[in-house]
């Protein structure tokens, strides 16, 4: 996985969010990186946008097939320091470009919390089936519960495709164990587009990636990582659990 943090010397206090920063990125690029960093194919974006920090931003990739894009934004953001975005102002005062090492689906007991809503469905039948759950409330705990986990399991499987060029079968594997904190709600995301969310603490009995759901690229589903007890790695296409 390659991360590019930018660190920033801010000018004023105003928010601004991962669709801004995309939107800077799409404005410095050569049109040849135009489409790839912009992305607005319905499949799973190649860059992700993390959910800015106060003096940082982070734009990573799972895929090792684009370090020439990597390399050509890292020169485009140092040649173009200044940054407006959605009413802030900042500075670029350094880009680095880090290695973070991503062992995929290991097995072993792994805690995570959400730190950014993690997006369970895009279409109207999600929203739908959502809706209905939400409005039974506590009746429908474990309907509940079952809907998130095979809305992480359908992205996940979908996102090692696109990253890893492997198939992962998680239907009979992942096990998804929810704690008090868990509030699904339904997530404005844009213009007149609603879509069903949850944040949650949880225990995953595999390690995931860093994003998980729908419109990771924009920075939703991102999960901190908090404990984990080691154990192997489940099986791939071709493979056998050890």
């Amino acid at each position: 996985m390659k991360k590019i943090i930018i660190d920033l010397t801010r000018e004023n206090d105003k928010p601004f969010y991962p669709r801004d920063v995309r939107n800077y990125v799409g404005s410095i690029v050569s049109k040849e990186f135009e489409d790839i960093f912009m992305w607005h194919e319905r499949s799973t974006a190649p860059f992700i946008y993390s959910m800015p920090q106060k003096h940082s931003i982070a734009i990573q990739t799972y895929q090792s097939d684009l370090q020439d894009a990597i390399e050509h934004l890292c020169g485009k953001l140092i040649a173009n320091p200044i940054l407006k975005l959605n009413g802030a102002s900042a500075r670029i005062k350094n880009v680095t470009l880090k290695n973070i090492d991503y062992s995929s689906f290991a097995t072993g007991m792994y805690e995570y919390q959400t730190r950014t809503p993690l997006i369970i469905g895009t279409t109207p039948g999600h929203k739908r089936d959502f809706m209905e759950l939400l409005d039974a409330g506590n009746d429908a705990a474990y309907e509940m519960s079952q809907f998130i986990r095979q809305s992480i399991i359908e992205t996940i499987e979908t996102q090692s495709r696109h990253w890893f060029g492997e198939g992962v079968d998680l239907t009979d594997n992942l096990m998804i164990v929810m704690k008090s904190s868990f509030k699904p709600f339904l997530l404005h995301y844009k213009e007149k587009r609603d879509y069903p969310a949850v944040m949650m603490n949880f225990v995953s009995n595999i390690r995931l990636p860093g994003y998980v759901g729908y419109k990771i690229g924009m920075g939703y589903g991102e999960l901190r990582h908090i404990s984990h007890v080691k154990t192997n790695k489940i099986k791939t296409s071709g493979e056998k659990n050890v």
